[in-house]
């Protein structure tokens, strides 16, 4: 795992209360098979460098989803309503990267008909400094 999805990784399973509602399952990209709920899984959409003039800075402006799958709605809700006050301007000086500041950008409910799960798919724009 690259460093900024450790960094990621590490901020969505800390999250306060988080592990009493999906315990460990926070998961890079796809869940488990057969994964208990609710669940979290998370990845990156898109990564632009930011531009100067004659340069290329080493800010990056990187699209992320937060996938949280539940049984139920309510159960969905309870892991979004973590999720998003956690992530919501989240900036850290002391990770490598160096998280400058996340923005809540989407947020769309969403109905698995295959596995009867409900899905909360929350999109966030970091800006962090690094490759």
């Amino acid at each position: 795992m690259a460093q900024f999805e450790k960094v990621l990784y590490t901020k969505l399973s800390n999250i306060a209360g988080i592990s009493d509602l999906v315990g460990d399952r926070v998961y890079p990209m796809l869940p488990g098979i057969d994964e208990p709920t609710p669940f979290i899984v998370y990845g990156k959409v898109s990564k632009l460098p930011t531009n100067k003039m004659q340069q290329t800075s080493d800010l990056r402006h990187t699209r992320i989803q937060v996938d949280v799958y539940a049984d139920d709605y309510d159960s969905a809700l309870a892991v979004r309503d973590l999720v998003i006050p956690a992530m919501e301007r989240w900036s850290d000086s002391g990770t490598n990267p160096i998280i400058a500041d996340t923005f809540l950008e989407n947020e769309i409910d969403l109905y698995e008909d295959q596995t009867k799960q409900v899905h909360i798919a929350i999109d966030f724009i970091l800006h962090y400094y690094g490759i």
